[in-house]
């Protein structure tokens, strides 16, 4: 997407039941000038 670095990452996982589960990555990124 354009960006030159992800300066924080964050990674979340949750069992929603015995065979389902949810997980999410997100980060931040950054343009340098």
């Amino acid at each position: 997407m354009g960006a030159d670095a992800v300066v924080m990452m964050r990674f979340d996982s949750v069992a929603i039941s015995d065979d389902m589960q949810s997980v999410a990555a997100y980060g931040t990124a950054v343009k340098f000038k």
